[in-house]
C-alpha cells in the first residue's frame, strides 16, 4: 500500500503544531487559575469578584478579551506567581476598545513582583501609543517586600507607572478610569489618584498611603481602615474619590456608564470583511516540523487575510521578500513577509529568510509608499539575518539595511508583528523587532527569537577548537563536547516561544487558528488611534463649498481664522472659517498655503477629514481622518454664537463669536489639545484645562507662533490685532467637577 509523501508530511506538520498548541493551552489554563480554587472562594466570601470575573462583566457581552503578558515570568518564582498577580489586556467597553489592568488578589493578595511593573507598563504603553482609554481595577496589597530592590528603584521601577499616569492625564489626554475594588496601599494609591475618574467600593476598598499598622507605628494613633482610607471617607471627607459603589457589579456598571459618556471614535472598516481564500482549518499543516525546512508563505497569508484585493509589489524582484497590499477584515493593510527556501532572481540563487541589498531597498520603498497611503504594516517574521560576504558589502548591504530600518522606524502608521518561525540577527530588527515599538507583537508557538541558532552559536564559540581536533583526526575532549552540548541545549531553551513570552519579548503566544481574529482586534485598536481610514480626498472651491477632487488653485487666506493642532505627533496648520445661518450652522474651510520642508501644501478641513496636496509636484495626495467636530448647541442671545464639543481626542476646538465674554468649551480636559476662540472682544473666558488662544480683531489673518509647545496647559493666551501674544489674568477650569476659579499668575 503506497502513501502520498506530501499528505504524510502535512499530517506530520499538523501533529507537530497541534502538540505545541496543546502545551501552550495547558500552560495558559494553569496561569489563568490564579491562586487556585481556595483563594477564589475566599474572594467570593468577601463579596468580591475575581479579576477575570470583573473583566468578563466589564467588557461587552460576547466580545473577546485579548490578554497581554499572560506568560510573563511563568517559569520563575517556583511557580508561585501565576500571572504576576495581575491580568492585563484589551477588550471592548460600550463598543470602544480599552486597555484593562486588573489586580488578581488570589495571587499573594495581588502584590507586585518586579515583572508586575513591567507588565503594567506595557499595558500603559499600549494605551498611550494607540490613544485608547485605560481602566485600572485595583485590588493589590502593594509591593512584594522581599523583592522591593527590583520593584521600587530604577528608571523602569514602580514610579514609572505614575509617570505614565501623568503623561496620559496632562499631555496625551488618554482617559484613565480607576476602580478601587480592594486594598490600594502606600505608593500604589497614586495610580487611582492620577486617574481622571475614581470609583471606590463600599466596605471592601481601601486607599491610603499607610494602613492602620503603619499609622500606629509612625504616629501612635489607633485607627481602623475605614476611617483613614475607606470609600465613604474618600467620597465624603477627603474628596479623593469621585463615586462610591455598593458592590463590584455597581462599580463596573459605573465604568460602562462613563464609557457611554466618552466622545465616540470607533473606526469602521472601509469595506465589508471577506473570508480568506483558503480555510484556516489547515493552517496547522503549513509550517514544517523541522524549522530549517522551506514552506510556502502564501499558504499562511491566504488563510489569514481577506480574499481578493491582494496585490504583490514587485513579485519578480528580490522575491525572498514578499511585499503585498491586502485587506484584513475589510481594512487595507500592507504585508511584509519572508519567503523560505531556495529562490532565483536574475539567474542568481537566493536563500529565503536572508535579507539582501535589493530586498532591503525593496522593503524600504514599500514601507515608505504605504506610510504615505496611511496603510498599517503587518510583518510576518521568518528571518535569519542579512546577507554577509564581500559581494554583499560591495553592493552596499549596510546602507541598504540602514534604509530599511530607518523607513520602518519612522512610520506613523500602526505596525503589527507576527513571528512565525525564525527572528534572528539584524534581520529581526529590520523586520520591526520589539525595540522599534510596534503596536503589538505576537508569536506562533513555532517562533524562535534569538541572535542566532544554536548551531551557529557553536560555530562562533568553538570553531577554532573543533577544527584543531578535526585536523589532527582526534575526537573532541569530553569537556569540549559537554560545552557544545550545553550551548545547543541553552539555545533551544532560549529560542522557545514560551521562554520569549516569559521575558516579555512578545505580547502573547497565540494559537495559529486565532491569528485572523487577534490581528483584526489589534489592528482595530491601532486604527482607532488614527481615527479611522481616510474617507476620500476633499478640496474646497473658492466660495468655500466642497469639491471631491484635486485643485491646483492657490486660495486666499484673507478671511481665515488661525488654528494649530497636534495630530499624530505632527504639527499641522490649517485655516478655517465658520459661518452661522440662524439656527443652522455650516462649516466652510478654506485651504491655505503653509511652507513646510520647501513644499507648498494646501490644507482643508471638513467633517473630520484633513486633506492636502503638494502643489509643487502636483502628484502627491494624502488623506487623514481626524476627530470630527460635533455641534451640539447654538444660543440665540448674541452672547454666544456657537458651543463646540470635540467628538474625540487630540484635536482643536475653534469658536467664532461677536461678543466673546461668555464663550464656554465643555469637556475640554477630556478632548482637545488646544482651544482657539476668535472675536472682537479679547476679554473672553474659556472653560478648559487645555492651552487656549483668544484671537482679537477679525481682520487679523496671519498669526504665527514659533513653538506652540510653549503654550502652557490651563492658560488662556490673547493675541491682539498686531499679533502680540499675552496671557490673561484669570482662567476658569472645568473638568469632572464643577468649575473652580484658578489664577494663572
Amino acid at each position: 500500500m503506497s502513501t502520498n509523501p506530501e499528505a504524510a508530511s502535512r499530517v506530520a506538520r499538523m501533529g507537530h503544531m497541534r502538540h505545541l498548541v496543546e502545551q501552550l493551552k495547558k500552560l495558559e489554563e494553569r496561569l489563568r487559575a490564579g491562586g487556585g480554587p481556595a483563594k477564589i472562594e475566599r474572594q467570593h466570601r468577601a463579596g468580591k469578584m475575581t479579576a477575570r470575573e470583573r473583566i468578563a462583566a466589564l467588557i461587552d457581552p460576547g466580545t473577546p478579551f485579548l490578554e497581554i503578558g499572560l506568560l510573563l515570568s511563568h517559569d520563575q518564582y517556583d511557580g508561585e506567581a501565576p500571572g504576576l498577580g495581575s491580568v492585563t489586556g484589551i477588550g471592548k467597553i460600550e463598543g470602544r476598545h480599552a486597555v484593562i489592568i486588573a489586580g488578581d488578589a488570589t495571587v499573594k493578595a495581588g502584590s507586585w513582583w518586579p515583572e508586575t511593573v513591567t507588565k503594567g507598563l506595557r499595558a500603559q504603553e499600549i494605551a498611550m501609543r494607540n490613544r485608547v482609554p485605560i481602566v485600572y481595577l485595583v485590588d493589590s496589597a502593594g509591593v512584594n517586600l522581599p523583592y522591593q530592590d527590583r520593584i521600587f528603584p530604577g528608571q523602569y521601577g514602580g514610579g514609572r507607572i505614575f509617570y505614565y499616569n501623568s503623561l496620559m492625564r496632562r499631555k496625551l489626554r488618554v482617559p484613565q478610569i480607576a476602580a478601587v475594588m480592594g486594598p490600594c496601599i502606600a505608593g500604589g494609591a497614586y495610580l487611582p489618584a492620577l486617574s481622571d475618574y475614581i470609583i471606590m467600593v463600599e466596605g471592601t476598598s481601601f486607599m491610603g498611603l499607610g494602613g492602620p499598622n503603619l499609622v500606629k507605628g509612625a504616629t501612635g494613633q489607633v485607627v481602623d481602615s475605614e476611617s483613614i482610607g475607606g470609600a465613604r471617607m474618600h467620597t465624603t471627607v477627603s474628596g479623593v474619590a469621585h463615586y462610591m459603589a455598593a458592590n463590584d457589579a455597581e462599580c463596573l456598571a459605573r465604568i460602562r456608564q462613563r464609557f457611554r459618556e466618552l466622545p465616540g471614535r470607533q473606526a469602521e472598516p472601509p469595506a465589508p470583511p471577506v473570508a480568506p481564500a483558503r480555510s484556516a482549518d489547515d493552517i496547522y499543516g503549513v509550517l514544517p516540523e523541522n524549522h530549517r525546512l522551506p514552506y510556502d508563505i502564501e499558504e499562511v497569508i491566504f488563510r489569514i487575510f481577506d480574499a481578493g484585493d491582494y496585490t504583490e509589489f514587485q513579485p519578480d524582484y528580490a522575491p525572498e521578500m514578499l511585499c503585498a497590499n491586502a485587506r484584513l477584515s475589510g481594512h487595507p493593510v500592507a504585508i511584509i513577509a519572508n519567503r523560505r527556501g531556495f529562490l532565483r532572481s536574475e539567474g542568481r540563487p537566493r536563500i529565503g529568510g536572508i535579507v539582501y541589498t535589493e530586498s532591503a531597498r525593496k522593503v524600504a520603498y514599500f514601507v515608505e509608499l504605504n506610510e504615505r497611503l496611511g496603510y498599517p504594516l503587518i510583518y510576518l517574521q521568518d528571518v535569519s539575518g542579512f546577507m554577509v560576504g564581500p559581494e554583499a558589502e560591495r553592493e552596499g548591504i549596510i546602507r541598504a539595511g540602514a534604509d530599511m530600518v530607518e523607513a520602518m522606524s519612522c512610520t506613523s502608521v500602526p505596525k503589527l508583528i507576527l513571528t512565525l518561525n525564525h527572528a534572528s540577527g539584524a534581520g529581526y530588527y529590520a523586520m520591526a523587532g520589539q525595540g522599534f515599538e510596534p503596536n503589538f507583537t505576537f508569536s506562533w508557538p513555532t517562533a524562535r527569537i534569538g541572535v542566532m541558532e544554536g548551531d551557529s552559536a557553536v560555530q562562533a564559540l568553538f570553531s577554532v577548537e573543533i577544527e584543531k581536533y578535526k585536523a589532527a583526526g582526534e575526537p573532541l575532549p569530553k569537556q569540549l563536547q559537554a560545552a557544545i552540548d550545553k550551548t545547543k541545549t541553552d539555545y533551544e531553551n532560549w529560542l522557545d516561544a514560551r521562554y520569549a513570552a516569559a521575558r516579555g519579548h512578545c505580547d502573547a503566544v497565540i494559537d495559529p487558528l486565532d491569528t485572523r481574529q487577534i490581528l483584526t482586534m489589534a489592528l482595530g485598536v491601532g486604527i482607532d488611534r488614527r481615527g479611522g481610514h481616510a474617507a476620500g480626498y476633499l478640496a474646497m472651491r473658492q466660495d468655500g463649498s466642497l469639491d471631491r477632487g484635486r485643485t491646483n488653485k492657490t486660495w486666499s487666506t484673507s478671511d481665515a481664522g488661525w488654528m494649530r493642532t497636534v495630530w499624530q505627533s505632527q504639527l499641522v496648520a490649517m485655516h478655517a472659517r465658520w459661518a452661522t445661518c440662524g439656527r443652522k450652522i455650516e462649516q466652510h474651510a478654506h485651504p491655505f498655503k503653509v511652507q513646510r520642508q520647501r513644499k507648498t501644501v494646501l490644507w482643508g478641513m471638513h467633517n473630520g477629514v484633513i486633506s492636502n496636496a503638494s502643489h509643487s509636484a502636483h502628484r502627491h495626495k494624502r488623506n487623514y481622518t481626524v476627530d470630527s467636530l460635533e455641534l451640539f448647541e447654538l444660543l440665540a442671545d448674541n452672547q454666544l454664537e456657537k458651543i463646540a464639543r470635540l467628538n474625540g481626542y487630540g484635536a482643536v476646538a475653534y469658536v467664532l463669536g461677536e461678543d466673546m465674554k461668555h464663550i464656554r468649551l465643555c469637556r475640554m480636559s477630556d478632548s482637545a489639545d488646544m482651544c482657539i476662540a476668535r472675536g472682537k472682544d479679547s476679554s473672553s473666558t474659556i472653560y478648559g484645562s487645555t492651552p487656549s488662544i483668544v484671537v482679537n480683531a477679525a481682520e487679523h489673518a496671519g498669526i504665527e507662533i514659533e513653538d506652540p509647545w510653549e503654550l502652557e496647559t490651563g492658560k488662556v493666551y490673547v493675541i491682539d490685532s498686531r499679533g502680540k501674544l499675552s496671557v490673561t489674568e484669570e482662567v476658569l477650569l472645568i473638568g469632572l467637577d464643577p468649575p473652580k476659579r484658578a489664577w494663572t499668575r
